[in-house]
């Protein structure tokens, strides 16, 4: 059997030899696949970085360390709030109907473009939203940190970008600011 060699680690110029000529065509195409597929995972944003936005844009990862009380907000739909840390921040999530009761406190979660915004006028919790995907990848062993609580800082406008926010100020004399990682 003769052996395989890649020649180029591109998804646009990928040149094999070892092989048929006919399966080149579609060895390129897994490998394109594979290349486009490496591109679009994922980055994980530490919870302390977190900005208020009107967009699903939040991929992170957490442990929730508390959950609240289930309540029916509108009738129907299930809500609950819960405390949620990873090891920069903590901050409020928010689980809606299913999410209510697929998990509970110690469970790791997986946040894929999820949102960080006002809830009732001047509440910031994380949430999934209509767009984001919530997963459980674990349970019990990830190091946290309680402080700051990133649903206790105040936020103002950005005076530079009508469309971003800035830390202003906090509400919980346990809470503290710092500065984002660029």
């Amino acid at each position: 059997m003769r052996g395989i060699t890649l020649h180029s680690i591109n998804a646009d110029s990928v040149f094999l030899s070892g092989i048929p000529r006919d399966f080149h065509l579609h060895a390129k195409s897994m490998l394109g696949i594979y290349f486009r597929s490496r591109r679009r995972q994922l980055t994980m944003l530490p919870l302390k970085d977190i900005t208020p936005a009107a967009r699903n844009n939040v991929n992170t990862q957490f442990i929730i360390l508390e959950k609240g009380k289930i309540t029916l907000e509108g009738g129907q739909n299930k809500t609950c709030m819960g405390l949620v840390a990873d090891e920069t921040a903590s901050v409020h999530f928010q689980l809606w109907n299913e999410e209510c009761d697929a998990f509970e406190a110690g469970d790791i979660i997986r946040l894929s473009n999820g949102i960080f915004s006002y809830q009732r006028g001047n509440n910031l919790v994380l949430r999934a939203g209509k767009r984001g995907k919530v997963e459980k990848v674990g349970e019990f062993t990830m190091v946290f940190a309680e402080s700051p609580n990133m649903s206790e800082i105040l936020w103002a406008p950005d005076p530079n970008n009508s469309g971003k926010y800035v830390r202003e100020s906090v509400i919980s004399t346990h809470s503290h600011i710092f500065p984002p990682t660029v």
